[in-house]
C-alpha cells in the first residue's frame, strides 16, 4: 500500500505521530518519499482538517486514544487487526535491588515510585504534595517511595524527598541517576507508579505496572494509560489551557488535586490489581 504516514516512514523532521497527521506533514511525506499512498484519518479526527484532501485513504479509529489511532492506521496498511500487546522488556539491571537496599527493604518488599517531573510545567503536580503523598502511602500501606527524575529535574525530586519527612521519619528517597535501561528496570520493580502525563508513566503502563496518572491540560481518554485497571485523576474538563504547555488561567487546574484524592486513587488501583489477580487464579 506504499508509505504509511506516521507509522512506517520517517520525515525530515522525524516520524510524525498519528495525532499530528497535518497538512504540512502530508506534503513533506509525498515530496520526500514519493509515496504511492498516504493514509490518514477522517476529517473529524484531524487537528488540521485541510489535510484530509491529501490522503488517498482515510480511516476512522475505534476511539480517541492514540493507541486506537495507531492501530487503525496499521490495520488500514494491512496489519493484523488484533488487540495490542506491548512487548517492552527491561534490560538486566540491579537498580531495583539497589533501591530496595536504599529504602531498607527486603528483596520482595514493595515500594512506590513517584515521578514528579514533566516537560510541560502545567503537568507537574506540586512537589510538596508528592512528598505528602509519600507519607500517606507509608501510613496506609506501610510502603516507602522512591522519587525518580529526568535531566534537569534533580532539584524538583530533592524537594519531593524533603517534603516527605514527617513524624514517622522520611517516607521517600531520591532515586539514583538512571539512563533509559535502568529507568525501565526501576519502573518494572515498582508496585505502583504515580506520575503526570509524561514518558515514565507511559513506560510503566507498557510494562504492565500499576499506574495512577495525574492529568490537567491533556485528556486521559486520548493520552492515558492503556489498561482499564489503571486509574487517572483528571481535571481535563476544568482545564482552560487544554494542550497548552503553560497555564494562562487564573487558577491552575491541578492545584485542585488533593493528596487524599491521589491516595484514594492508589487504593482503587491496588484493589483492582488484587481483584484481577484473584480472577486469574
Amino acid at each position: 500500500m506504499g508509505t504509511v504516514l506516521g507509522l512506517a516512514a520517517p520525515s525530515p523532521a522525524g516520524v510524525p505521530s498519528p495525532q499530528r497527521l497535518g497538512y504540512s506533514s502530508v506534503v513533506l511525506e509525498r515530496l520526500a518519499h514519493h509515496a504511492r499512498a498516504v493514509l490518514g484519518f477522517e476529517r473529524a479526527w484531524l487537528r488540521e482538517p485541510l489535510a484530509r484532501w491529501a490522503y488517498d485513504d482515510a480511516v476512522t479509529p475505534r476511539g480517541p486514544h492514540v493507541v486506537d489511532k495507531a492501530l487503525a492506521l496499521a490495520a488500514a496498511a494491512g496489519a493484523a487487526d488484533a488487540p495490542p500487546a506491548f512487548a517492552l522488556q527491561p534490560p538486566p539491571s540491579d537498580i531495583a535491588a539497589r533501591v530496595r537496599t536504599m529504602l531498607g527493604l527486603g528483596p520482595a518488599q514493595p515500594f512506590a515510585l513517584l515521578n514528579p517531573g514533566a516537560a510541560w510545567p502545567n503537568k507537574r503536580w506540586p512537589a510538596e504534595r508528592f512528598g505528602a503523598l509519600a507519607q500517606e502511602i507509608q501510613r496506609r500501606h506501610g510502603w516507602r517511595s522512591i522519587v525518580a527524575y529526568g535531566p534537569g529535574e534533580n532539584p524538583l525530586a530533592v524537594s519531593v524527598v524533603s517534603a516527605a519527612s514527617g513524624p514517622g521519619g522520611r517516607a521517600a528517597e531520591l532515586a539514583p541517576s538512571t539512563g533509559l535501561g535502568d529507568l525501565l528496570a526501576l519502573l518494572a520493580g515498582a508496585s505502583v507508579v504515580v506520575s503526570g502525563d509524561t514518558g515514565p508513566l507511559h513506560l510503566a503502563a507498557a510494562l504492565g505496572r500499576p499506574v495512577v496518572g495525574l492529568y490537567g491540560p491533556t485528556d486521559p481518554a486520548r493520552n492515558g494509560p492503556w489498561s482499564p485497571l489503571d486509574v487517572t485523576v483528571s481535571r481535563t474538563t476544568r482545564c482552560r489551557c487544554s494542550h497548552q504547555r503553560q497555564c494562562h488561567a487564573e487558577r491552575w487546574c491541578l492545584d485542585d488535586v488533593s493528596v487524599g484524592e491521589v491516595a484514594d486513587a492508589i487504593d482503587r488501583r491496588l484493589q483492582r490489581g488484587a481483584a484481577g489477580e484473584a480472577a486469574v487464579r
